[in-house]
């Protein structure tokens, strides 16, 4: 498979865990190209920051019953309106942190 317009080829991935292992590894590249030639944007640390949790999300979130349900699927609308799906994507990508003392 080639990126469309280019013809680059596309990494592959066969499961939720090497797609968040490509994930992982474009947010590294893209950290690492913006501590050498991007100024440390802030920005572009989100954006990296954004993929890995993304990967994360997939991994963890893919074969749970409830977020199938939630979005549904090509046969089933599922419980989530259309216009809330992203939001419900970012707030499985950004749980709530436990109030208390930061680890250490």
């Amino acid at each position: 498979m080639t990126a469309p317009g280019d013809h680059q080829p596309l990494p592959r991935f066969a499961s939720p865990e090497e797609f968040g292992d490509l994930c992982a590894g474009l947010a590294d590249a893209l950290h690492a190209k913006n501590r050498i030639a991007m100024g440390e944007s802030q920005f572009v640390w989100q954006v990296a920051d954004a993929l890995r949790r993304l990967g994360h999300c997939f991994e963890t979130h893919y074969a749970n019953p409830a977020v199938k349900a939630a979005f549904g699927d090509g046969w089933t609308s599922g419980t989530l309106p259309r216009e809330e799906r992203a939001a419900a994507l970012f707030a499985l990508m950004y749980p709530p942190q436990p109030e208390g003392p930061p680890n250490r």
